[in-house]
């Protein structure tokens, strides 16, 4: 089994692109990992692992730890950022591979799981609805009874908690991210925000 190719793959969320790498082998098994990184340079992450492929494709990929060592090699020069990112995603796809290729989960190649059941959260549900309620055919949140029904709806999926941002309501709602960007953010939000 040698690795034949690695491709990044783009999902548009509707205010961040969801980038997932696919490690593909010359038999056909294909291994995943999410590496998004919408904050800095998606595409330049996507360019990282192009850059970094010649390094890893022809090679067994049940060799992990061989493999990331010479990636870190390869890229002494410039650790971190972009490139750590690239790195921890052939990594993850590489064991992906390699825990389909033994017949066990990923976590089995740690030792087994931690826990046996984890609590689900609805992520980022305020956020989708005041940056991408077009994209997701949602309702936007115009209001702040709209973020109480958006509550109640949360609940109703069977949802126990939920995560978003700062949303400010409104014809043209904003999500507010204080330590991101944005004009006056801080790392506090004030108190009247």
């Amino acid at each position: 089994m040698k690795v034949k190719q690695l491709e990044t793959l783009f999902c548009d969320a509707g205010w961040r692109p969801w980038i997932f790498l696919k490690a593909t082998t010359d038999d056909g098994a294909v291994g995943w990992a999410e590496v998004t990184d919408s904050h800095g340079s998606p595409r330049g992450l996507a360019g990282v692992v192009e850059d970094l492929s010649p390094h890893v494709v022809g090679r067994d990929p049940r060799a992990v730890e061989r493999i990331v060592w010479d990636l870190y090699r390869a890229t002494r020069q410039s650790p971190g950022s972009v490139i750590q990112k690239a790195i921890g995603g052939i990594e993850n796809a590489l064991l992906d591979l390699k825990a389909r290729e033994l017949g066990i989960s990923v976590c089995e190649l740690f030792g087994g799981p931690t826990r046996d059941n984890v609590a689900v959260y609805w992520s980022h549900c305020g956020t989708t609805r005041a940056r991408a309620w077009d994209v997701t055919g949602t309702k936007k949140l115009e209001s702040y009874e709209d973020v109480t029904a958006l509550g109640r709806e949360v609940v109703a999926r069977g949802f126990t908690a939920f995560k978003t941002n700062i949303v400010v309501p409104g014809d043209d709602p904003q999500v507010v991210m204080p330590g991101f960007h944005g004009p006056g953010l801080d790392r506090n939000p004030s108190p009247e925000l």
